[in-house]
């Protein structure tokens, strides 16, 4: 029973903390992550869709998501803080990374979930919802554990009076980002 319970924790944690193949376990600090060099860096050159500035309202922090090369004809982007609330977080701190899957209204999002030596480390698999108004809700599986008792003891030699398995649970309001930069375009568009 103990080894049941074992491999079941060990095979849910394996199903969180899944990840792409170059992704780092440890975070970094990156130079050059000031709001205004950002913006500079930004209007310098052609972007990708998801390349800006985004606000992360529930964690009190505007974050870069930039192009960081590409994995196997996908885009990869990484996410790099810009400002936070959060004192522990340094501008330039990448925390996370993402890329494009075959479903075009989803991303696939690693984010470093726990600190080590005050460096973010340990990058979970995380699914973002790409929406229409420059926004991306992040959904991320959740999983528990249940107890069963069985009270009444009805057939126990079958049946068992405890029984102990996984329970995934549906996420109920989602934290996302919304993107603040650059602005939308405002000029008309004239169509002939």
């Amino acid at each position: 029973m103990i080894r049941r319970i074992i491999l079941i924790m060990m095979t849910a944690y394996a199903a969180t903390t899944a990840k792409a193949s170059d992704v780092p376990s440890l975070s970094c600090v990156l130079p050059g992550y000031d709001r205004l060099s950002v913006e500079q860096r930004l209007d310098s050159r052609q972007l990708l869709p998801l390349e800006g500035l985004w606000v992360m309202p529930e964690e009190k922090m505007t974050v870069a998501i930039e192009a960081d090369g590409e994995e196997n004809g996908l885009p990869t982007y990484r996410i790099v803080a810009v400002e936070a609330a959060n004192a522990a977080i340094d501008c330039g701190l990448v925390i996370g990374y993402a890329q494009p899957s075959a479903d075009p209204g989803k991303l696939r999002l690693w984010l470093y979930s726990e600190w080590e030596n005050e460096t973010p480390s340990s990058p979970r698999q995380c699914v973002g919802t790409l929406t229409g108004d420059r926004s991306i809700t992040i959904a991320r599986t959740k999983i528990g554990m249940r107890l069963s008792v069985n009270v009444m003891r009805f057939m126990p030699s079958v049946f068992g009076a405890f029984r102990l398995y996984p329970h995934v649970d549906k996420p109920t309001v989602d934290p996302g980002l919304f993107k603040t930069y650059p602005p939308e375009d405002t000029t008309p568009t004239l169509i002939f």
